[in-house]
């Protein structure tokens, strides 16, 4: 749908899409000629300028020209993670939605995805939690999923403004007190996939040079 989109609007350089995916359902949010925040996340996981190969499109030099022509793929894994100043606003309700609210984002790039979304939650000022107990309030479309995700975090799911207005307090006490939570079992999954990384693989993580990342 994006490369359909892109040849349609005759986009010669950097195009932003924004998807909203609902069970078999794909809804367009956004669609605009310009770099997003995404790019310099990508440009560094494969040591590759998007931005320089972009502008040197828009300015009348090939991708084939350039050399560019295939997605980079390399072993290892890149995670964004943004940043939230919910501890900073007392009293807000941290539930995210299509509203950007975050101040910022960080990288994690490891061997496995467990690695490197441990990494990218830890620069993020998460703190995983390695023992403990566990508190889950799910929808009840949740209910058949939620026992993986069952560690020591923090999972709340909603569904409808009465559920969400109901558990604000559980979200906002689990900022306030610095309790790793998470308002989807997909979060929750990838979660305990970190824990169980950072059980494994106790003491300091591995480091990567982004120079590095592009050999």
């Amino acid at each position: 749908q994006t490369r359909a989109m892109a040849f349609q609007l005759g986009v010669i350089g950097l195009m932003n899409v924004q998807f909203a995916v609902q069970g078999e359902e794909v809804f367009v949010l956004e669609v605009n000629p310009r770099a997003s925040r995404t790019v310099p996340f990508v440009s560094k996981s494969i040591g590759v300028s998007l931005a320089k190969v972009a502008a040197r499109c828009m300015a009348g030099t090939s991708l084939q020209a350039q050399g560019f022509t295939k997605e980079v793929r390399h072993a290892h894994i890149s995670v964004k993670e943004a940043v939230f100043p919910f501890n900073k606003f007392p009293g807000v309700d941290p539930i995210l939605s299509p509203e950007m609210k975050s101040t910022g984002e960080v990288m994690g790039v490891g061997d496995t995805f467990a690695e490197a979304f441990a990494k990218a939650t830890l620069a993020a000022g998460e703190r995983l939690p390695l023992s403990g107990r566990a508190f889950m309030s799910v929808a009840d479309s949740d209910k058949q999923g939620v026992a993986e995700v069952a560690q020591d975090l923090v999972v709340n799911t909603t569904e409808g403004r009465a559920a969400i207005a109901d558990s604000a307090v559980i979200r906002r006490l689990a900022v306030e007190r610095r309790v790793c939570y998470t308002t989807t079992l997909a979060g929750g999954q990838a979660f305990c996939e970190a824990i169980a990384h950072l059980h494994a693989h106790p003491g300091k993580p591995s480091v990567r040079r982004i120079q590095d990342l592009s050999t």
